[in-house]
């Protein structure tokens, strides 16, 4: 059974997971010289697509530089107020698991080996294209319990779906 959300999430709540996303990224150990680097590299050029799917997508950019040396880039995927991060030495990666019709925004900052990280590149908003064509069957009729003078709860039998059933919107 998967959760259903009743409640957008904010800006701050979005930009919050976010940070949490960016700050799990963890690469290799730095080398000693790198100790005394304090200057971030700059931010990598802005995102490519290069190709797509249903529920993947290539991704490209222009190399950050750095006074030591890039040793990889920090990307992240946020989906309303989830995401995942991910991490490359190169300036290509392939994310994969993600789901049709949705809008991701994607970012990616360039770390170099002192633990430095360049702003992030101008994010690139996609909308991954649709992989479902069939609709959910029609939920059960909703019955009110539990009412109270400001609030109703409301019970139904669920919907199925071919997929994954997102949510309801009541």
């Amino acid at each position: 059974m998967h959760p259903i959300r009743t409640r957008p999430r904010s800006r701050a709540t979005t930009r919050a997971v976010a940070a949490l996303v960016a700050a799990a990224v963890v690469l290799g150990p730095s080398p000693a010289h790198a100790a005394d680097d304090s200057e971030r590299p700059t931010a990598p050029g802005p995102i490519t697509v290069t190709a797509i799917d249903t529920t993947s997508v290539e991704l490209t950019w222009t190399a950050s530089t750095d006074n030591v040396g890039v040793v990889g880039y920090a990307v992240s995927a946020l989906f309303e107020d989830t995401g995942r991060a991910y991490s490359t030495d190169t300036t290509t990666i392939r994310l994969t698991d993600l789901l049709p019709s949705r809008t991701y925004t994607l970012s990616v900052a360039g770390l170099d080996a002192a633990g430095n990280r360049s702003v992030s590149n101008p994010t690139l908003r996609l909308t991954m294209p649709p992989g479902d064509s069939q609709p959910p069957s029609a939920p059960g009729q909703p019955v009110a319990y539990d009412v109270a003078a400001t609030l109703v709860w409301l019970r139904w039998t669920p919907s199925t779906d071919n997929v994954v059933l997102d949510r309801y919107e009541v």
